[in-house]
């Protein structure tokens, strides 16, 4: 299990509270579509998420790992704070990684399913100015894409 090293800190000015779920399309309007949807094992902690391109360069997409109405720093995570993310994009594999540097995962994007991506985010310890993290993710199978935004397999 890899463990990151994150900076933490706030810039007030860029308060924000976290939404409980987000959508993000990365696919061409013409083109069809299939989803990944992002969330934490438990949101305690903002988790980056990042699309690589085909040059291996990170494209911020969103976060996800906080409650609905909690408050995060928007210039620290570089984006949006959700519960939940879905991301369209076009069939085939496409790689994600979580924050700057971070562990990658490849994810199979299919043509109206949804590919569920779990992420287990653990703060080992918190310092002054570094917390230390350890991440791990599940890709789950995929299914037919609703507009609900709870996946099937955490349905009870």
């Amino acid at each position: 299990m890899p463990v990151l090293v994150a900076v933490v800190g706030c810039d007030t000015r860029q308060v924000h509270s976290a939404k409980a779920y987000g959508m993000v399309d990365r696919a061409p309007q013409t083109a069809e579509k299939g989803y990944v949807e992002f969330y934490t094992h438990d949101a305690k902690a903002p988790v980056p998420i990042f699309r690589l391109d085909s040059k291996e360069r990170p494209h911020v997409v969103g976060a996800v790992g906080l409650h609905e109405g909690d408050r995060y720093s928007k210039v620290r995570y570089e984006a949006d704070v959700t519960t939940k993310l879905r991301v369209a994009l076009p069939p085939g594999n496409t790689t994600f990684m979580f924050e700057r540097e971070g562990q990658r995962v490849r994810v199979p994007v299919v043509a109206g399913q949804v590919t569920p991506v779990e992420i287990f985010y653990t703060r080992l310890q918190k310092g002054d100015l570094l917390d230390f993290y350890m991440i791990d993710t599940e890709v789950l199978p995929s299914q037919a894409a609703t507009d609900d935004s709870t996946p099937a397999s955490k349905k009870k």
